[in-house]
């Protein structure tokens, strides 16, 4: 049993990844059972590539994002009781300790299941959403951090997209010993580019307009860089705010908002640009940061959290600090301008990518079913070295 508290038609990197991974395990022979918030609001099960993928009853979260779909703790627990009881799985793989994925660890937990945890939250993603004074926002993402910590502990074993994700847990949430396990990545998807892209002063950027992910300093540098276009493909909070800002830097005939696109369209556009920009500075992994070395693309990114795995300056692409929007806007123009240079950067992105490759993350995961099968479901090493019991 896979769970996930977002799920299709939501799209978001996790979505993405648990929908890979449920359904490249049955490709090998798994029975998966996948539980998510229902997309059509009531209660629903559907077979989808060999995945039965149950529905729970769901609402909407946001005005204006009917993807966007929560399920209520009320009707997670009842319902992953039910199948827990029904399926008697081997394992519970929780993808989000949130509502689905705490109801999940507590039915596990009572009937003696083995739980393995994936950890794709980071408070700081999330906080700016609060209305709240700085030092309470601190307090905050503290607070996050020690709750994450609390639902982790009880898991018999626990992975993160990179190291330094892993290393993040072990630092704000107490998770020593988290296993880094590349999200993975389809290459087949992407058909390696035959020369040269087709636009060089096209910038490409894929993932939700929020906050977090610092597209205002994208816009800022688009407008520090003359003969540049950005495509903007994804939606969010953010949407109208950046609309605004492009208004007022005078580049709305060089900036494309091109919301949600088909998996069709999305894959032309990571063949046509001629760059790929990724300025968020809390990203664990970044799947469409993935997704655009696999393509072929040369990428500028911030030098943050997760991101210089992928991004290694001078062979995949530049980072550049956080922030300083000059430094961004040099970047962007010297390599859209140099040719011969962004094909190189784009064979090294793609021999990059083709080590996070969907099989070995396949493999990563088999490996780790196999080992806590039928094991108790609370670590007892850490149980004890940090005093937690089961019912905390």
């Amino acid at each position: 049993m896979i769970t996930a508290d977002t799920y299709y038609p939501a799209v978001s990197g996790l979505a993405r990844f648990v929908r890979q991974l449920s359904e490249g395990l049955s490709r090998r022979g798994h029975e998966v059972h996948l539980v998510v918030p229902s997309w059509v609001g009531e209660p629903v099960t559907t077979m989808t590539e060999g995945v039965t993928v149950h529905g729970v009853r769901s609402y909407r979260l946001l005005p204006g994002r009917p993807v966007l779909r929560l399920s209520g703790r009320g009707a997670a627990r009842s319902a992953v009781a039910a199948l827990l009881n029904q399926l008697s799985p081997e394992l519970v793989h929780i993808n989000g300790q949130h509502l689905i994925g705490r109801a999940a660890l507590a039915a596990a937990e009572a009937a003696g299941v083995p739980v393995l945890a994936t950890n794709h939250f980071m408070p700081e993603n999330v906080v700016d959403e609060f209305p709240m004074p700085r030092f309470m926002r601190r307090r905050f993402v503290r607070w996050l951090w020690s709750d994450t910590g609390r639902a982790l502990l009880r898991c018999t074993a626990v992975t993160a997209p990179t190291a330094t994700a892993a290393q993040m847990l072990a630092a704000r949430a107490g998770i020593p010993d988290a296993t880094a396990i590349s999200c993975g990545i389809d290459m087949s998807r992407f058909p390696a580019p035959n020369s040269v892209r087709r636009s060089g002063r096209s910038v490409l950027y894929v993932g939700r307009l929020d906050r977090e992910k610092r597209l205002g300093d994208l816009l800022r540098a688009i407008a520090m860089a003359p003969g540049l276009e950005l495509d903007l493909i994804g939606a969010g909070r953010d949407d109208k705010t950046l609309k605004r800002l492009v208004g007022r830097l005078g580049i709305a005939d060089r900036v494309r908002f091109r919301g949600r696109v088909s998996e069709v369209e999305l894959l032309r556009a990571y063949a046509e640009a001629g760059v790929f920009c990724m300025p968020g500075v809390a990203e664990l992994q970044s799947l469409a940061t993935l997704e655009a070395l696999a393509a072929g693309l040369p990428v500028i990114a911030a030098d943050a959290a997760a991101l210089p795995h992928l991004v290694r300056a001078g062979i995949t692409g530049w980072l550049y600090p956080p922030g300083d929007v000059s430094e961004l806007a040099r970047r962007l123009a010297e390599t859209a301008g140099d040719e011969p240079r962004r094909a190189a950067m784009g064979r090294a992105a793609r021999d990059l990518a083709s080590r996070h490759a969907l099989a070995a993350t396949l493999d990563g995961y088999e490996h780790i079913y196999q080992m806590i099968a039928g094991t108790a479901v609370t670590s007892v090493a850490l149980r004890q070295q940090f005093g937690i019991t089961r019912s905390s």
